[in-house]
């Protein structure tokens, strides 16, 4: 079937017609306000076949979002029509937000010789920064939103020290794009997507390839940029540990975020402690459950924090005021007007959440149900909070169910077969797939994020 709006590639689409039954806005900020993870007891024992992902899964989604959508969170709407919001990323999974418009166009970005990407330099010779400006002493970046945390920021250098170690691979600069470029694409259909979505969903779109949709000009649905790719949020956590048992909380690593200069050694990331097998440690950290609890810190962000996610450079809210991430994301939700969790069900022919499902409590928090039945939110759910709903008593947060799993699998598995250029469409055969790396002095392929980030020591 066609989406219900299709738009031209530098505005959202519309999968579904917007909902028709406004929510009202006190009901979605009681509703965001319920949904914090106090660090109690949050998660019922998984069953045997079913896992948290690593912590490093939830910062590759947010690269992953950055890939395909670049919205100011506090630019509201227009006419609450998706197709007048503009999108500043391109739609194709082109890493345009690590390369931005190339050598010509963003010089700064680039060394000397307009091939190799500009990385940071350490006091020990090996580079896990990005570039800093000696002069004013900010990172230097396509894309500004990758300076959100430390997470995100080293993730950035180490997709450009690969594509560094593609140019001494394959010589130029339009040839090393490519190899990065289908390499991050087949780790996010092969490890990412796989790891969390829906088995059966994965296996309908990736492998049986069953779209629901087909476009006449693809762009990014709005049901994926203000619901669906917004999981990651309640994967965040409140804590992360770096090397030397140095334990820094979410609030440390995001003020550490707003300070210039270079990151100091001991914000260094070991790859293990976030990928299982990435080498060091042998304790890897986990995400938090996909659920509908978020993290305490993200429910109280300074308004400098908050300008690390936003495109405008005004000052976007007074330094009084304090932004709770779930509230702003349900409100957006609601001005976008997107279709309900219950109506997404039923177009992809999913079986709805019960209400004993969506009364059901999370732990011994998450006071939500009363909200619910209070706002009349049982029969239109929003839909980033189903989502996560879903999730959470479907799968006991460990992936997302069908209805997640169908928006974030349509809208990928589009953006790879709508571009010509990308590894769905390309030679070699992808029998082929992944493309060989010559890194340490031997030939490998890389199969999944824990084997790029484990090599990243050695490019």
């Amino acid at each position: 079937m066609k989406p219900y709006l299709e738009s031209e590639p530098d505005r959202y689409c519309r999968l579904f017609p917007p909902s028709q039954s406004p929510v009202r806005p006190e009901g979605l900020v009681k509703l965001g306000s319920a949904m914090i993870d106090n660090g109690g007891d949050v998660s019922n024992p998984p069953p045997p076949d079913e896992y948290l992902a690593d912590a490093g899964y939830t910062y590759f989604g947010q690269f992953l979002d950055h890939e395909l959508t670049q919205m100011d969170p506090l630019v509201d709407p227009v006419k609450n029509l998706a197709e007048d919001v503009e999108n500043r990323q391109t739609p194709p999974l082109d890493l345009s937000h690590l390369y931005g418009g190339g050598p010509a166009k963003e010089p700064q970005l680039y060394e000397e010789d307009g091939a190799r990407l500009r990385v940071g330099r350490s006091g020990n010779g090996h580079s896990f920064d990005v570039y800093v400006d000696p002069k004013n002493h900010q990172p230097v970046l396509a894309d500004s939103r990758s300076r959100e945390n430390i997470m995100l920021r080293q993730m950035v250098a180490v997709f450009a020290r690969l594509h560094n170690a593609a140019v001494k691979q394959v010589i130029t600069f339009e040839e090393a794009r490519s190899w990065v470029t289908w390499q991050f694409q087949y780790l996010v259909v092969e490890d990412y997507l796989r790891r969390l979505l829906d088995a059966s969903v994965y296996k309908k779109v990736f492998v049986k390839k069953d779209f629901h949709f087909e476009w006449k000009k693809f762009s990014i649905p709005i049901e994926f940029a203000v619901a669906a790719m917004r999981h990651g949020h309640s994967m965040v956590r409140s804590n992360y540990l770096f090397p030397g048992e140095n334990d820094q909380s979410l609030k440390s690593i995001l003020d550490r975020s707003n300070k210039k200069g270079e990151l100091e050694d001991s914000w260094r990331i070991a790859w293990g402690l976030f990928f299982q097998g990435a080498g060091g440690s042998g304790f890897t950290m986990t995400s938090r459950p996909i659920d509908t609890l978020v993290s305490k810190p993200l429910h109280d962000l300074s308004r400098l924090t908050l300008q690390l996610f936003t495109v405008s450079k005004m000052r976007v809210v007074p330094d009084r005021v304090r932004i709770a991430l779930p509230v702003l994301t349900l409100l957006r939700g609601e001005k976008f007007q997107l279709p309900s969790g219950q109506n997404v069900a039923n177009e992809f022919g999913v079986k709805e959440l019960t209400t004993a499902e969506l009364l059901r409590p999370r732990g011994k928090t998450a006071p939500q149900g009363p909200i619910l039945e209070e706002y009349e939110l049982l029969t239109k759910t929003p839909l980033w909070y189903y989502i996560l709903k879903e999730s959470e008593v479907r799968s006991n947060g460990s992936y997302l169910g069908s209805v997640g799993s169908h928006v974030m699998a349509e809208t990928i598995a589009a953006a790879l077969r709508y571009d010509p250029n990308s590894y769905w469409n390309t030679a070699p055969p992808r029998g082929t797939w992944p493309l060989p790396w010559q890194i340490g002095g031997t030939t490998v392929r890389i199969y999944t994020l824990m084997e790029l980030f484990s090599y990243s020591s050695l490019f």
